[in-house]
């Protein structure tokens, strides 16, 4: 598998914040459309790099969180 730049930027938030963070976050950080996120973050996700589970904040929908894999 061939990782590109962005693969490995979301690696290292990733790594920096080990609790996990939300697509929002990323595309805030590294000035990334959604849903090309989504797409790195699946593609990371297939190989099993990365996993991620859904918050329940207490209101409204759940929050996907995305974090590195144990």
């Amino acid at each position: 598998m061939i990782f590109t730049v962005l693969d490995i930027q979301i690696l290292s938030y990733l790594r920096l914040y080990a609790e996990g963070v939300t697509r929002s976050f990323l595309g805030q950080e590294l000035d990334t459309p959604r849903t090309t996120l989504y797409d790195h973050l699946i593609k990371l996700e297939d190989v099993d790099l990365i996993k991620r589970y859904s918050f329940n904040h207490g209101h409204g929908r759940p929050w996907t969180i995305w974090c590195l894999n144990d």
